[in-house]
């Protein structure tokens, strides 16, 4: 072999072509037609920031902007509960890996199946769910869980977070393997509890793997879409519907399709969810 040296940048070469194909030129139109008045049936005519203004003059849009900011709700509460699942299941004792396994069964279920399981249980008057509560007489009548305008998007939420508790599980588990074991070793000499091992070793070491949760599930909730679309469409009258729900509807949802317009929506969400990984990370950052 001789002692030529190959450049390592050209094995990113691949991967990197096939985000410019599948990610950078879609960006780049989406940023094009998003300032355009385009259906598909007629060609595009340049519309300058028509599409943005009407957007943020529109009702829906801040309907939809509000329940999508709500859905945020769900990123705290599945990063501390999947986190303490984490810490649960990184112990040794027989039987864990079940529990495990059992943890994260949601994760590799479609959400198109989970989505269909979960409406079928939270339906109005034959959902498993209120049977269950009127037989043990928990309660005297049926819950909307779904068609009631103050529970529907709570209930797409559950969802969201029932099924994110595993997947986030393996990250925080990942980071509590890396520990070193003397550390809590070296505690427990000194007389310090199970709480203050977690306070003072646990959670500044796992700090990486919590921004990192933190980005992914805040961005994810900011996107939600498929649990919208199979659970609820959007209703009842809005009160579920979110930004990618709205983005839909006025890209598919209506006839003639608005394009345009929702490529318009697609870059406000974009921007979202690019602004609040940046707070993550400047907020992570300033607790260090």
């Amino acid at each position: 072999m001789s002692g030529r040296r190959i450049n390592p940048l050209w094995f990113l070469l691949p991967a990197g072509a096939l985000f410019a194909l599948f990610a950078l030129y879609p960006l780049y139109g989406a940023i094009k037609l998003a300032f355009f008045d385009y259906n598909v049936f007629s060609p595009a005519k340049f519309a300058a920031a028509a599409n943005f203004r009407e957007m943020f003059s529109t009702p829906n849009f801040w309907n939809a902007a509000k329940n999508s900011f709500l859905y945020l709700v769900v990123t705290p509460a599945l990063a501390a509960a999947s986190l303490l699942v984490a810490v649960l299941v990184n112990r040794k004792m027989r039987g864990i890996n079940f529990f495990r396994t059992a943890y994260f069964l949601p994760v590799v279920i479609p959400m198109v199946i989970a989505g269909i399981a979960w409406k079928l249980i939270l339906s109005d008057d034959t959902g498993v769910l209120n049977q269950l509560l009127m037989s043990a007489h928990l309660i005297k009548k049926p819950v909307y869980w779904l068609t009631g305008a103050d529970l529907a998007i709570f209930s797409v939420m559950f969802v969201t977070f029932w099924k994110g508790i595993g997947y986030y599980m393996v990250m925080f588990l990942t980071g509590l393997q890396t520990i070193p074991s003397n550390l809590y070793e070296s505690a427990q000499v000194d007389g310090a509890s199970d709480l203050y091992a977690f306070r003072r070793i646990t959670l500044p070491l796992l700090k990486p793997y919590v921004l990192l949760v933190l980005i992914l599930s805040s961005s994810a909730a900011i996107k939600v879409f498929d649990e919208v679309y199979i659970m609820t469409s959007g209703g009842p009258l809005r009160k579920s519907e979110t930004l990618i729900y709205y983005m839909y509807t006025n890209a598919l949802g209506d006839f003639p399709p608005r394009i345009g317009f929702a490529c318009a929506v697609g870059l406000v969400i974009f921007a979202a969810a690019a602004g609040i990984a940046l707070a993550n990370r400047l907020i992570m950052k300033g607790e260090k």
